[in-house]
């Protein structure tokens, strides 16, 4: 599956490995990328551990997948990857092969054929001109959760930088056939190497791609990201939300539109300008074959990026509440309703405002509709904040001149833990008996904190169930409960 961690630098390995496991330790981000037995057991871990990282050598297994510069500064360097002269690198721990396109007995393709973006057209580019929601066009992987998050986040091209590292090359002096991505994986943003083998059917590409022919940094994050969870296969499906975190190291909350607070269109319009990023999904059945519209231009089972929201004045006088939707497909399959492209109600918006709200009439899968619609035709929306490992650049979106500006104060807490059988496992509330042996966390607040505005937002993760190939082993229902205590019990903690 590719989940062989590894440190790569130039220093010495054990010394490395060493230090490595000290930070792990102190930190304990979680991030092992061992089986669950090994994982239950702290010393089979270490010699696990220090197995895989000892084999980080040339292309050898567990070389692709290693903890970056927070922790390493030289783990940006890639010379425990590098090719003989005259070759191009070929990941072994996601090779061009059914094992990294599927984990279950679903009928192979034998059409599938591995090809270079070189092999694909002319002076291919990892990014031409730079990254834009409108590059991502969504493949025949039901992965539109995945990919309604790097729409959102490729609003700002700053920050996707952290994802997507500089000067790569896709052909050319210095090309190589390796490409490098990072994700934040519990408490760490985690080096992910990939080669640029991608499945194509009759040379064409048959998962995302850009809508630029000669780009391919949508294509190759998606395998990347693949490679984190073991299988193209393993990213059918998901949440939004965990792919806003794992692009952002930001913490995400979704709301149901049915029971949405009263002041959510406000809250989801300050969120924007303050470049924060938004999904939203319709209810329905993501496994459908069919790539086909409801009547009113929407798709069932879909996950959308939120670009915009805006508070328009009309000519006559009354305010129009707005959110602007795209569809990850990226082709002209659009909400049809009050507030479409071509609605008569943009007659009654002056051009002034047409243009800063970036009105564009043209049928690229990005819409306007109005906030009653958006609430009544979709199931939840999805609020990724950033954390202070990036607040610095959360008010780019609205006041780009202030991205290095000061940071707002912020206190982050990670807590790694797990649920132990007859130790932790208290299951649902609905043995309280029982409930009670689940892990407890006392959060408490000062008088002069509540005395002033303060937010408090709680995130909980589960580590890597999507990568594991065990059918019993998937995504567990998991959740936390607040309980306000008594000064008494409290003091009694």
């Amino acid at each position: 599956m590719g989940c062989g961690a590894s440190v790569d630098n130039d220093s010495d390995s054990q010394a490395s490995l060493e230090e490595w496991e000290k930070v792990q330790r102190r930190r304990r981000s979680g991030i092992s990328y061992l089986s669950d037995e090994d994982s239950d057991n702290e010393a089979g871990y270490q010699k696990d551990l220090q197995e895989k990282s000892l084999k980080a050598t040339g292309f050898q297994q567990g070389a692709s997948i290693a903890i970056v510069d927070e922790i390493y500064p030289a783990a940006r360097d890639t010379s425990l990857l590098e090719t003989t002269s005259g070759t191009l690198f070929l990941d072994n721990d996601f090779p061009p092969s059914e094992t990294a396109l599927y984990h279950s007995k679903r009928t192979r393709d034998p059409q599938i054929i591995w090809l270079r973006p070189h092999e694909l057209t002319n002076n291919p580019e990892l990014l031409v001109g730079g990254v834009s929601r409108h590059d991502i066009v969504q493949g025949i992987l039901a992965d539109c959760w995945f990919l309604s998050a790097c729409s959102a986040v490729a609003q700002i091209p700053r920050l996707m930088e952290k994802v997507i590292p500089r000067n790569q090359k896709l052909s050319g002096e210095g090309y190589k056939g390796i490409v490098t991505f990072r994700f934040w994986r519990f408490g760490n943003w985690v080096t992910v190497y990939v080669d640029d083998l991608l499945p194509t059917r009759k040379r064409k590409l048959i998962f995302s791609k850009s809508s630029e022919p000669r780009e391919f940094w949508v294509s190759l994050l998606e395998k990347a990201y693949a490679k984190l969870h073991g299988s193209y296969e393993a990213l059918e499906g998901g949440q939004a939300m965990d792919a806003l975190v794992d692009l952002t190291s930001g913490l995400a909350e979704m709301y149901a539109l049915d029971s949405a607070p009263p002041h959510l269109y406000n809250f989801l319009l300050q969120a924007s300008l303050n470049g924060a990023f938004i999904t939203c999904s319709r209810k329905g059945d993501w496994r459908a074959t069919t790539r086909k519209a409801d009547s009113n231009g929407l798709v069932s089972g879909h996950a959308y990026t939120i670009s915009a929201v805006a508070t328009v004045k009309l000519s006559t006088g009354s305010d129009a509440f707005l959110v602007r939707i795209r569809n990850p497909w990226g082709i002209d399959t659009e909400w049809n309703g009050k507030w479409n492209d071509s609605d008569s109600n943009w007659h009654n918006v002056d051009s002034s405002t047409k243009q800063k709200i970036e009105y564009i009439k043209r049928g690229d899968g990005e819409f306007w509709m109005s906030y009653q619609d958006f609430c009544r035709e979709f199931e939840e929306v999805t609020i990724c904040s950033i954390t202070p490992d990036l607040s610095q650049h959360s008010s780019i979106k609205s006041n780009p001149s202030n991205a290095d500006g000061p940071i707002p104060p912020t206190t982050m807490k990670c807590i790694h833990g797990r649920w132990k059988k007859n130790k932790t496992c208290g299951g649902s509330r609905n043995n309280l008996v029982s409930y009670a042996k689940n892990p407890q966390f006392l959060l408490t607040l000062s008088p002069k904190t509540s005395r002033e505005d303060c937010n408090i937002v709680i995130a909980l993760m589960q580590l890597r169930r999507r990568c594991v190939r065990h059918p019993q082993r998937k995504m567990l229902q998991i959740a936390f409960v607040t309980f306000k205590l008594t000064l008494d019990v409290t003091n009694k903690n």
